[in-house]
């Protein structure tokens, strides 16, 4: 009976090892397992980076096959390598071209450049039916006998009022003296012999557009009392004798692409 109560033990404890054996083994296996699928899912990633990798290789060998080509065929046939490209007609109209904003301002110059030259020629010539030709029709032309320009004694006339210039007896009084103060009393004439016509501007030794000097010792404000104008000067060197440089800037402003003389300022040697 003993054997038999023994025997029942040994053969339960045997079952018992059995089972945590089996146990133990399964739950090894389970983790085994566990690390093989995250090992594949590992190895899928990094094939699907691989394939990723490859093919924008191949995009990037397929573009550049693509630009030999075309240099090839640009190599065999330069002129296919000019080929225009299509432009949108309404754009280009729309946006005006650096080249065209050039000319236009070469332009604008020229016929400024012109009108100066006339207004010169003109007062070479004493013609003041010909110089009235060129004043401003509403605000006429301001005289300054020096570079500062007075806006209360220097006088305005109407290009209707300088076309009788030259018939014109009466005595104005133009400004004052530079130095003495002493009032410029002269008729239209004798005002343009003493200040206005002072050397042959037609030959002047320098013609400049919109680059005002300040060559004496006179405050130079013409650009401030003038700020939407443009400015042409004639410049005369002095002689050798004497201090008698000249500098007549002609003053204009720009009315429906028209340019009108509203100034008239000599610049000349003051002590």
């Amino acid at each position: 009976m003993k054997k038999a109560g023994l025997f029942l033990f040994v053969l339960v404890g045997f079952l018992f090892l059995s089972a945590c054996s089996d146990s133990t083994n399964g739950q090894a296996e389970n983790e085994e397992l566990d690390k093989l699928n995250d090992r594949i899912t590992q190895l899928e990633e990094d094939k699907q980076a691989k394939d990723e990798e490859l093919a924008a290789k191949d995009k990037q060998i397929t573009e550049l096959e693509s630009t030999i080509v075309n240099l090839e065929n640009q190599l065999e046939n330069p002129q296919a390598g000019e080929e225009e490209v299509p432009v949108d007609e309404e754009a280009a109209e729309e946006v005006p071209s650096d080249s065209e904003d050039t000319d236009e301002v070469a332009s604008d110059e020229e016929q400024l450049r012109e009108t100066a030259d006339a207004v010169v020629d003109a007062l070479g010539n004493k013609d003041f039916a010909s110089f009235a030709s060129f004043v401003h029709p509403a605000k006429g032309v301001r005289f300054s006998p020096y570079i500062y320009v007075d806006v209360e004694e220097h006088l305005q006339f109407s290009a209707e009022k300088i076309g009788n210039f030259t018939n014109d007896s009466e005595t104005y009084t133009w400004g004052s003296v530079d130095g003495s103060g002493n009032p410029i009393e002269l008729t239209p004439s004798e005002y343009y012999d003493e200040f206005i016509f002072i050397r042959d501007f037609t030959q002047a030794d320098e013609v400049t557009i919109n680059d005002i000097q300040t060559r004496g010792s006179m405050i130079v404000n013409v650009e401030e009392v003038y700020p939407e104008a443009s400015f042409v000067s004639y410049y005369v060197d002095g002689t050798k004798q004497e201090l008698d440089w000249a500098d007549l800037i002609l003053v204009f402003e720009k009315e429906k692409d028209t340019w009108y003389l509203v100034g008239l300022v000599v610049d000349r040697y003051t002590i």
